[in-house]
């Protein structure tokens, strides 16, 4: 069954919600996946997923390559500055896809004006990162035939999908790639999750108000980047005179252009894990797929003593440690210095 493809260029007017337009984020395409039924009760009715690809896929359908989105991300970070000629991802020996997950203003969502959803038990349904891995994986199969891929990788949330395709796929996946992210969210992940939906509501929460973007942004001004990357002037190697220039003309466009409904949504499927909700009784150990787990040095969010925790109880894997002031939000891409140890660590993991 090949699966229904509309492409989304600059002469269309694709946002769904604000701050998500080709304009910023580049062309993409929208694949309908049909009904799909959520883990938790309820289906999403005719789901589409925003999907790049790159590349070709060769004759054996051997080089497939899936990216998963993280929080408040799309598939514009991972084209801009995860692959290209050379780089570890190439698509001229990859075939690489980019799955916009769930809800995040490219792929549906149960709160999208224009779709629907059959609920259970009253209002939306809650969307899980189960969902997306379900929905990704009927893409790879139906649309593009591919019956293993050669790897899954990706950042904060989409390590936790990269996680999930292990798990609940694992004669489909042959690696995986989980860079700083943990199979389920610790109780560290949870406050913080709390926190950004608290900065998110308020009585000031209408689409003519800025206070709460602003607070959801200085939050992950705090905590998305380290004390070092602040206190040392990181932003100076991003090309920045001072953090006031940073913040203004680089961060801050980026946060405060996003929606409020698509931040809720992401958020609270960030606070479920997936196949398996209690860390303690995630199947790590069942994992067979080749396992690389990335964390960052100076991550607040996921340290690497975090990330080691799920390491430790996955047969054969190896933790291999970004070194990045930048912290957390490393993951951008910006930063030349983390590119090329991702590229470093991406591609022996390729070669194995």
């Amino acid at each position: 069954m090949k699966l229904s493809r509309q492409p989304v260029t600059e002469r269309d007017d694709d946002a769904r919600h604000p701050g998500y337009r080709v304009a910023g984020h580049g062309s993409f395409d929208r694949m309908s996946i049909g009904d799909l039924a959520l883990e938790r009760g309820g289906v999403l009715l005719d789901a589409e997923l925003g999907i790049v690809t790159l590349g070709e896929l060769n004759a054996k359908a051997d080089n497939a390559i899936l990216l998963t989105t993280w929080y408040s991300g799309s598939h514009a970070a991972y084209v801009r500055h995860y692959v290209g000629p050379g780089r570890a991802i190439d698509p001229s020996h990859h075939f690489v896809i980019i799955a916009n997950q769930l809800g995040n203003g490219f792929s549906t969502s149960s709160i999208d004006p224009g779709h629907d959803a059959a609920t259970h038990g009253g209002g939306p349904p809650a969307l899980s990162i189960a969902d997306d891995v379900v929905a990704q994986e009927r893409l790879v199969r139906e649309s593009f035939g591919i019956e293993r891929l050669a790897l899954v990788a990706g950042c904060s949330m989409g390590a936790m999908q990269a996680y999930e395709w292990a798990t609940r796929f694992p004669d489909r996946v042959e690696r995986i790639a989980a860079v700083a992210g943990t199979a389920a969210p610790t109780e560290n992940v949870q406050i913080l999750i709390t926190a950004l939906l608290n900065a998110l509501h308020g009585e000031e929460n209408t689409t003519a108000s800025l206070a709460p973007l602003r607070r959801h942004a200085d939050l992950w001004a705090l905590i998305g980047f380290s004390e070092t990357f602040w206190n040392d002037g990181g932003w100076r190697a991003l090309g920045f005179s001072s953090r006031v220039e940073f913040l203004e003309k680089n961060f801050d466009p980026l946060m405060l252009s996003r929606s409020i409904p698509v931040l809720e949504a992401l958020a609270n499927k960030w606070s479920r894990a997936g196949r398996y909700n209690d860390g303690s009784t995630i199947a790590l150990e069942t994992i067979t797929a080749k396992t690389v787990v990335i964390p960052i040095s100076h991550d607040w969010i996921y340290p690497p003593q975090d990330a080691s925790l799920d390491a430790a109880r996955i047969p054969g894997t190896t933790v291999e440690t970004i070194e990045s002031t930048d912290g957390h939000l490393s993951i951008l891409g910006q930063s030349a210095h983390y590119q090329a140890q991702f590229d470093n660590i991406i591609g022996r993991l390729l070669r194995n």
